[in-house]
C-alpha cells in the first residue's frame, strides 16, 4: 500500500491507497503501449500520442484516458495518480507542450522517463 499526502494536514481526499500490483499495472500499460503496433481500430489520434510517448517521451491525459478507460477510470482517480507520480519523480509537465511538438492538443502533456 502507497500512502501519500500534501502539505502538513492530511485531508481525506489527499490521500491514495493503492495496491502494489495495481499501480504497477497501470504503469506498465504506459510503457507497453509502445512496444507493439496500436489495433487497427485505434483512433488516429491515440496513435499520434503513442509516436508522441514513443519518440519524445511525453504522456498525454488522452493517452491515458484511452490505455485505461478499460479498468473505468475515473478522472478523479487518473488526477490523484498524476500527482503521485509526478510526487515521485516518474512524470513532470510540460512547460508548453507546443514547445515539443505543434500537434499536441490531447490535453495535458507530461514528460514521463
Amino acid at each position: 500500500v502507497v500512502r501519500y499526502f500534501h502539505g502538513e494536514s492530511i485531508a481525506p481526499d489527499k490521500l491514495v491507497y493503492l495496491g502494489l500490483p495495481w499501480l504497477l499495472e497501470k504503469v506498465c500499460q504506459l510503457l507497453s503501449c509502445t512496444l507493439k503496433r496500436p489495433s487497427p481500430d485505434c483512433p488516429i489520434d491515440v496513435c499520434s500520442d503513442i509516436r508522441k510517448l514513443k519518440t519524445h517521451g511525453v504522456l498525454t491525459t488522452r493517452l491515458a484516458d484511452y490505455l485505461w478507460n478499460e479498468g473505468h477510470m475515473t478522472e478523479k482517480i487518473r488526477d490523484d495518480l498524476f500527482s503521485l507520480l509526478r510526487h515521485l519523480g516518474l512524470m513532470c509537465p510540460v512547460p508548453s507542450p507546443r514547445s515539443i511538438d505543434r500537434d499536441i492538443d490531447g490535453g495535458d502533456a507530461y514528460f514521463v522517463p
